[in-house]
């Protein structure tokens, strides 16, 4: 019996501190209406021309964390708590993507979210989880909002 709580008391003890560890530092609280942009520390290097980072490779992130609690090891990831992109009643959200795939010769649109420069579809109300990293965000209120973000949301 002895034996038994000479072992035990290390395990427990390990597990608790473990916890503690990936509650008070691990753990990231993404508020209602935010978003978390998410940089890798540690990974494979983007690929030439590439400005987001996939899993695995060192950068940031191209899907930001949504709403919700997530845990990330410190050592490996910084992340900042940025709002989401909110488009109000009576406006419209025009997207300029700095990635994705590069239009054909005389294009100006992309045809669709896959692709490089102003989308042809445009964002309708509501909130949207659009990477600020890609490009800094423009608002004007008395014209349709324009935001650049990334190809994927």
């Amino acid at each position: 019996m002895k034996n038994l709580s000479v072992i035990a008391a290390p395990v427990i003890f390990a597990l608790l501190l473990g916890f503690f560890f990936m509650w008070e530092f691990c753990r990231v609280q993404v508020p209602a209406g935010h978003m978390a942009i998410v940089t890798a520390k540690t990974g494979r290097p983007l690929p030439a021309g590439e400005i987001l980072a996939a899993p695995g490779e060192k950068g940031v992130r191209r899907d930001p964390l949504p709403e919700g609690r997530h845990f990330l090891n410190p050592v490996n990831h910084e992340w900042r708590i940025v709002p989401a992109v909110n488009i109000p009643v009576g406006k419209i959200g025009v997207v300029t993507s700095k990635v994705g795939k590069e239009l054909p010769p005389g294009e100006i649109l992309s045809a669709d979210s896959s692709g490089k420069g102003i989308w042809k579809d445009v964002l309708g109300p509501g909130a949207y989880r659009l990477n600020p990293e890609v490009s800094p965000t423009a608002r004007s209120a008395s014209t349709p909002t324009s935001w650049t973000a990334s190809a994927r949301d």
